[in-house]
């Protein structure tokens, strides 16, 4: 893998931001507000050190286990396949052959799939609802969780960093349904009103005690950055959750359109 992992725009982008603030506000304040500035400066470059490698993290695991595996794999079924020729089996080598262009086949859309989880074609071709539309799909395929959608937008097209921010706020919170709530049903929603976008994720999984559970759900990597990448947004996180009923993610963005909007 490259030495600059994939990491999310929405992550990337509005952490630059921030910086950028910290800058500003070190060069118009005082001693005492620059001690401050940066103080929170160094909070924040811990919070993109261990949200980058976060990701690395992730792509590497996820590149590891596929691509690791395919090529085992093809190693194995090529070595057997050089083997029966050998022997003179020709049909036996056939047979292999075909085994192989299957494990191919296999391999190269588990690898498709993964490179629509980093990135989602749709979000840019097609816009933010078709693009979780894809994502519910495959969370829906892939095991036993059903996704109820609502989405009243009114055809607005919101612009690359709003739709990013939600699409990846969207995604995090699903996994944490899916995985920690063992979620079974997840009702999600998307609108706009006139200067706001809220996005809505409502499980109906283990939940938990927020209260007694705060030490834990701050350290928890997909809640910080959520709600890190909300506010670099410009909007508002917020988690509410009780144990045995469920847990509800709401995020408020301004609302900012794109061109083609």
């Amino acid at each position: 893998m490259k030495k600059n992992a994939i990491m999310p725009a929405a992550v990337t982008d509005p952490l630059r931001a921030r910086e950028a603030q910290y800058r500003a506000l070190f060069d118009e304040s005082g001693p005492t507000q620059r001690m401050q500035a940066e103080e929170l400066a160094r909070i924040s470059s811990r919070e993109i050190i261990a949200a980058r490698e976060e990701e690395r993290r992730a792509v590497a695991s996820a590149l590891h286990h596929n691509v690791g595996s395919m090529a085992v794999g093809l190693s194995a079924h090529l070595e057997a396949i050089e083997a029966e020729i050998r022997a003179g089996k020709a049909r036996e080598a056939l047979k292999l052959m075909r085994r192989t262009r299957k494990l191919l086949a296999a391999s190269t859309r588990s690898l498709k799939r993964l490179a629509v989880e980093i990135r989602p074609p749709e979000l840019d071709v097609l816009g933010l609802p078709a693009a979780l539309r894809q994502l519910f799909a495959r969370v829906t395929e892939q095991g036993h969780t059903r996704i109820q959608f609502r989405e009243t937008m009114r055809r607005r097209r919101l612009s690359e960093g709003t739709a990013t921010t939600l699409f990846r706020i969207a995604q995090e919170a699903l996994t944490n349904a899916v995985t920690h709530g063992h979620a079974k049903r997840v009702i999600v929603s998307i609108g706009a009103s006139k200067e706001h976008v809220m996005l809505t994720v409502r499980d109906h999984g283990t939940g938990f005690d927020l209260l007694a559970a705060a030490p834990r759900v701050r350290s928890r990597m997909g809640l910080r950055v959520m709600k890190e990448m909300a506010a670099l947004a410009g909007g508002a996180f917020t988690i509410t959750s009780k144990p045995g009923k469920g847990a509800t993610v709401r995020v408020i963005l301004p609302l900012r359109l794109g061109s083609s909007a």
